[in-house]
């Protein structure tokens, strides 16, 4: 679930915009200044020193954004805001996703198939011409039957929640998750709800949304795991590049192995770091707002390092992926090992577990080490096809 320790992540940002991100922002008066990104390439967005996690969510829904950047040569101690942001854009995505696939399913429906053929001067489809305003006061309007919909998709849900044995905070959890999706579904959703609510083929449909809502309250769990990746992954690039930093400046003078756990030095390096650019980057890329069954969503977050030996760094993350430790489930593997001192690769056997969890709910997770041509740079990138 989307706990969060504050509404507002207090963490500087870039974000790089699609076409439509793009548009709405220049017609709203919005400067946007093209960007250098941590791959290289050049994008139109906007920086921000904090994120509203509200305003982040609509954004995401609405297909605007195309990545957001952060660079700093250290982030545990912006531990919990990463942690946060993770989990917001993981869910944002999920959310979108689902809307999408809901709204696949009601243009698909045999109530609007008929429409279209008996009205092909007022089609419905996902570029319907309805003014949002008009779609949002309509469904206002119909509060009463948004809320026998909501009821119809719901309580057979509730009811297998309620009587499992869950325990309560996990069945809330299910519970919340239930309402936030189906409050995703966008206002021209609702409009086709509303207004087919009593049609041939209805209630069938009803059964297919439910049967998406399960599949997606499971895939959730995943936002959890990948927060907790995303930062045991920083951490391990944050050490290497310190490592590497130590090596570099002083020569022998200190070693990079012992700096990690002494506070104060540790403090000094990132601050002479900070000044001379001797950044971490992660970065989130997301796919376009799609419309239709067959082509999956795309959720990838990259973070860029300085790795001395790349060569050994990706023979070092393949090996651990590819190990075989199902014996626990993942967030008890972290439980166990997260006050483990000196397991600077921890995030490493994530990725076993992680890829294992995502199939069970019928996600993909690919992993790849690479380097940016013609740098040190290397990138570490998951992507989670949805």
């Amino acid at each position: 679930m989307e706990k969060l320790q504050s509404s507002t992540i207090k963490i500087p940002v870039k974000m790089t915009f699609t076409d439509e991100g793009i548009s709405f922002f220049i017609k709203s008066g919005k400067k946007l200044k093209k960007y250098k990104m941590a791959n290289n390439s050049e994008r139109y967005g906007a920086s921000f020193e904090s994120i509203n996690a509200q305003t982040l969510q609509r954004m995401i829904h609405l297909g605007y954004i195309r990545d957001i950047e952060m660079s700093r040569p250290e982030f545990l101690s912006k531990r919990q805001d990463i942690m946060d942001l993770s989990k917001l854009i993981s869910y944002g995505t999920f959310y979108r996703r689902f809307d999408e696939l809901v709204f696949d399913l009601l243009i698909g429906s045999p109530f609007i198939k008929h429409w279209n053929r008996t009205h092909p001067g007022n089609l419905i489809y996902d570029q319907s011409p309805f003014s949002e305003s008009h779609l949002v006061a309509y469904t206002k309007d119909n509060y009463k039957v948004v809320q026998q919909v909501k009821n119809n998709i719901m309580d057979p849900l509730v009811k297998s929640i309620t009587s499992s044995d869950l325990d309560i905070r996990e069945k809330n959890t299910k519970i919340f998750l239930c309402e936030k999706y189906l409050d995703k579904i966008r206002p021209l959703g609702w409009f086709i709800f509303i207004k087919f609510f009593e049609e041939e083929g209805f209630e069938q449909t009803l059964t297919k949304v439910r049967q998406l809502l399960v599949e997606f309250i499971d895939k959730s769990k995943i936002t959890e795991y990948l927060a907790l990746i995303v930062m045991e992954l920083l951490l391990y690039g944050e050490n290497k590049n310190i490592q590497k930093f130590v090596m570099e400046r002083y020569q022998g003078r200190m070693d990079p192995k012992q700096v990690l756990y002494d506070d104060d030095v540790r403090a000094m390096l990132v601050n002479e770091m900070a000044q001379r650019e001797e950044n971490l980057y992660l970065n989130w890329h997301l796919s376009p707002r799609k419309n239709n069954l067959l082509s999956r969503s795309k959720l990838q977050l990259s973070i860029y390092n300085n790795v001395a030996d790349f060569e050994f760094f990706k023979e070092n993350v393949n090996d651990k992926k590819n190990l075989n430790l199902k014996r626990k489930s993942l967030l008890d593997f972290y439980k166990d090992n997260s006050q483990s001192s000196g397991m600077s690769d921890l995030g490493l056997y994530y990725l076993s577990y992680l890829s294992d969890e995502c199939q069970k709910v019928g996600l993909y997770l690919e992993s790849l080490v690479s380097q940016i041509a013609n740098s040190d740079r290397t990138v570490m990138t998951l992507s989670l096809l949805i």
